[in-house]
């Protein structure tokens, strides 16, 4: 029989040659977050003088730089001329980036059904010429403008204008604008993504 310190040794022995068989598990970690920067591909800042309304500021006269991001009108005035079909002679619109709404002068303006639809008619008459023209519109929305004596509530329908080299379907309020010096309002609805606006300038479409 084995003596009490022999087997001890060998017991001890044995959990040696065990763990030396099984190894380590390695730990598991959740992986570390990796940042990766990509590299900027914009072009160095240009000093392009913008105003927020996406106006092109400057000096009267200022050219342009030649660096210029182009929309299809490129720069436009304050005052450019538009056409509408029928007519022959271009209306004079004000450019304004402020208003969200293009507008155009409208008289006798009378709405009816068509097929069950809501449409308008409306006369436009050119304020050089005398030339008027009847139009009947299906009514797209109705408005409420926000005025400093009364709040008005307009009519809109889609027109078709040609401003420069592009012809733009696209919504006009209808109203009266004897008030105003011009006949038409340009706004953002049609002006955005077409043209750039520089206050200084003016009549620069043909």
């Amino acid at each position: 029989m084995l003596s009490l310190s022999l087997r001890c040794g060998l017991l001890f022995s044995g959990v040696l040659i065990c763990l030396a068989g099984c190894g380590t598990l390695p730990e598991c970690s959740p992986e570390s977050a990796v940042t990766v920067e990509a590299a900027s591909e914009e072009p160095e800042s240009l000093d392009l003088n913008l105003l927020k309304d996406s106006t092109l500021g400057g000096a009267p006269g200022e050219s342009l730089p030649s660096y210029w991001p182009m929309y299809p009108l490129g720069v436009i005035g304050e005052v450019e001329p538009v056409y509408f079909e029928p007519f022959d002679e271009p209306f004079f619109a004000r450019v304004d980036t402020g208003a969200e709404t293009s507008s155009i002068d409208a008289r006798d303006i009378k709405e009816f059904e068509r097929d069950g639809k809501k449409w308008v008619s409306f006369y436009v008459e050119h304020p050089d010429t005398g030339e008027r023209s009847l139009f009947e519109c299906p009514v797209k929305r109705r408005l409420r403008i926000k005025r400093a004596l009364q709040d008005e509530r307009r009519v809109a329908v889609d027109l078709v204008v040609h401003i420069g080299k592009e012809v733009v379907k696209g919504e006009f309020t209808l109203s009266d604008r004897d008030d105003f010096e011009y006949p038409v309002l340009l706004g953002r609805n049609i002006l955005s993504g077409l043209a750039l606006v520089d206050v200084s300038r003016s009549n620069t479409l043909k």
